[in-house]
């Protein structure tokens, strides 16, 4: 019991300092913070330079936090592709299951998920035709909300 109450008092110290020791620290104030706060100033202004003039008002890019998140995103999916497919290259490895969670597991477990309530909404023939173009918004915007969970 008293190892328990030990516990009740680290846990919200930990999360105290992480979504409000860290914001202040890194954003100055505890204003609008990401993770692109963390970045040295130079290379956030190459960044937004790379980026260049928007095209609706052609005016200078101020806000990169959304795009450079979106690339590490993108990054992220590539990366646990490129794992998964190394595994699925050879027939005999594909379809005997892993006992331990790997990128393989985890976008098996996602793609299954989002292919069976495609398939219980729309029908198996459609829910396949559609499935590439659904399944990668799927997995962008779940990764992407999963980034977005870190302070």
């Amino acid at each position: 019991m008293a190892r328990q109450k030990k516990w009740l008092g680290v846990v919200p110290a930990f999360f105290g300092v992480v979504f409000l020791g860290l914001p202040v620290f890194a954003g100055g104030g505890g204003g609008h913070w990401s993770l692109v706060s963390l970045l040295p100033s130079g290379f956030q202004h190459n960044f937004k330079h790379m980026l260049g003039r928007t095209w609706l008002f052609d005016e200078e890019v101020t806000q990169i936090e959304h795009v450079f998140m979106a690339a590490i995103v993108a990054l992220v999916i590539i990366g646990l592709a490129i794992a998964a497919s190394s595994r699925l290259r050879d027939p005999d490895k594909a379809v005997v299951p892993q006992g331990r969670l790997t990128a393989t597991t985890i976008l098996e477990l996602i793609c299954g998920g989002a292919l069976g309530m495609m398939e219980k909404m729309m029908g198996r023939e459609k829910a396949r035709d559609t499935f590439p173009v659904v399944g990668t918004l799927a997995l962008f915007i779940l990764f992407g909300n999963l980034l977005g969970m870190i302070p």
